[in-house]
């Protein structure tokens, strides 16, 4: 579940957690958008700061990525090789996709361990709309990451004035499905193996 679905180092590719964010000279990357920092607390006492990524975030993601398990894998969209996660953060442009990362402390060590993104589209038709992926890391899974990252992703589309949001998923994944029926996503279609899911944000109070 996520976005850059094909991502392999091409400009143009997609999968499903984020999309390569390659910028042409001359055009105008967007600020940190700081006002996208939350502070959340889980049911465990663990303090989770979501916040944009950044340039500097390579390290700690490809540690999140290259520690999943097989299980985890077996709904993402593989290999997850360094040269790929170096492709996210390099040059990122908030514009083009709002990369959300999830950190905590632990002992002497930072860590991200959930990464979510908003996709837009440059087609005026659709600046509207965006497509949504998350993913949480093993260590963190069950302990309400998920929801409360994806609850926040969906304050964040209130706020930047879109009306759907959207997200693709394997039909086996029923947990997932779960949690994001839970966040109030209701099923559209079924593309094969996979099922669309979609909220309308604008009725988000």
């Amino acid at each position: 579940m996520g976005l850059r679905e094909n991502g392999k180092g091409t400009p143009k590719s997609i999968d499903l957690f984020h999309i390569l964010k390659v910028n042409c000279a001359g055009v105008h990357l967007a600020e940190y958008p700081k006002e996208y920092e939350k502070t959340v607390m889980l049911d465990d006492g663990t303090s989770v700061l979501f916040r944009p990524e950044l340039s500097t975030d390579t390290e700690m993601l490809w540690e999140m990525f290259s520690t999943l398990s097989s299980e985890s894998l077996r709904f993402l969209v593989i290999p997850f090789t360094r040269e790929r996660i170096e492709g996210w953060t390099s040059n990122i442009d908030y514009d083009k996709a709002l990369p959300i990362i999830a950190e905590v402390q632990q002992a002497d060590k930072t860590r991200i361990v959930a990464t979510a993104t908003f996709e837009f589209s440059a087609a005026s038709a659709f600046k509207h709309k965006a497509m949504f992926g998350i993913t949480v890391h093993d260590d963190f899974q069950n302990k309400g990451i998920g929801t409360a990252l994806t609850k926040h992703m969906l304050d964040i589309a209130k706020r930047k004035g879109l009306s759907k949001v959207s997200l693709k998923v394997i039909t086996e994944n029923r947990r997932a499905i779960r949690m994001y029926e839970k966040c109030g996503f209701k099923i559209e279609a079924k593309l094969g193996g996979r099922i669309l899911l979609t909220e309308d944000t604008s009725t988000i109070t």
